[in-house]
């Protein structure tokens, strides 16, 4: 919100090296994403339907997807193995579709996922395009792939524009999406530095704005990656609460705020605190042996800003662990009133 605004938009284009005449391209047709995290299969069904209302019928060229926005590694640094093929555990690429990195490739299903299917994370980009090609009378028999180079001179044939960054936001914190949180990390730093975004780069650009904004150092903390899923990342409540009051001064503050998830209403806090309900206003965070919760609480005269984390309980399950919960929720309570 800081960087971009409340009502910056992902704009995903498909744009050619040549003019379409006579319903014929001669050349190259281009798909320029801009790491939208909510770019899905409809999104790019209405990119070819539009191609078919200007009366393309036939490609000859090849299919070519722009991937300058990130680099190759879809995983942070310190992320485990383990939770390779679970839904909240995806890799980030500068195209995403339904949630899942676009691939032209079919992926090739390693024994370390147990039954997991890579399937679930990886979108088959190459048969999807072939399949909406034909849906939409547009003849093409060339190669799909990506590429690093953009054409000298182009022409815009199709755009969509994904909702307000806002709303991105919104179901980011509240629903807890971590794919969500990696994309906008990288964007910080693609957008910075105007080249193929690391998450050393994504590291460094944050780092500047810590101590630009809220004088932390970058020895006193480590963030490698946007979604805190990465055993690297190492915060404390005091750090993130120096965030809370910062943004309490800032005048997208509201925004920023209707976009936590809300106590006994919705998002993560939806079935939790109902006694107090509408008055927390947090965010959750869980790892293995790892619970926290950070926000806002009103009360009669006041908005408190608080942060807890607790590291290192046993349990036998990682979703069902012993009284974390009941003791976040019984401080909130006791802050409320």
């Amino acid at each position: 919100l800081n960087t971009f605004g409340k009502d910056y938009q992902f704009t995903t284009q498909i744009i050619s090296d040549n003019e379409i005449i006579e319903n014929v391209l001669i050349g190259n047709i281009y798909l320029k994403p801009d790491a939208d995290p909510s770019f899905n299969s409809k999104s790019l069904e209405n990119l070819i339907k539009k191609l078919h209302e200007l009366g393309l019928k036939e490609i000859k060229g090849d299919f070519l997807i722009i991937n300058k926005e990130f680099d190759q590694e879809g995983f942070a640094p310190g992320t485990t193995i383990d939770d390779l093929g679970d839904s909240y555990f995806n890799p980030v690429g500068s195209l995403i579709i339904d949630h899942k990195a676009a691939v032209v490739a079919p992926v090739n299903t390693v024994n370390f996922t147990d039954n997991k299917k890579l399937e679930n994370i990886f979108f088959d980009l190459n048969s999807v395009l072939r399949f909406l090609f034909n849906k939409y009378d547009i003849k093409f028999s060339s190669v799909i792939n990506f590429t690093q180079e953009i054409p000298a001179k182009s022409y815009l044939l199709a755009e969509h524009k994904s909702e307000k960054l806002s709303a991105i936001i919104a179901f980011l914190l509240k629903e807890s999406d971590n794919l969500y949180a990696d994309c906008l990390f990288k964007k910080l730093a693609f957008h910075k530095y105007k080249e193929a975004a690391t998450w050393q780069k994504s590291r460094e650009c944050l780092n500047e704005f810590l101590k630009e904004k809220l004088n932390i150092e970058p020895l006193d903390i480590k963030i490698v990656d946007g979604a805190g899923l990465s055993r690297y990342t190492l915060v404390s409540p005091h750090q993130i609460i120096t965030l809370l009051k910062w943004a309490y001064v800032q005048p997208n503050f509201k925004d920023f705020l209707d976009c936590l998830p809300v106590a006994g209403i919705d998002g993560t806090l939806k079935e939790r605190m109902l006694d107090t309900k509408s008055k927390v206003k947090a965010k959750t965070g869980t790892c293995g042996g790892v619970s926290s919760l950070s926000g806002y609480i009103e009360t009669e005269d006041d908005l408190i800003a608080f942060s807890i984390i607790n590291n290192g309980y046993l349990s036998q399950s990682l979703y069902n662990p012993p009284c974390k919960t009941e003791i976040e929720d019984a401080i909130c309570k006791l802050l409320a009133e």
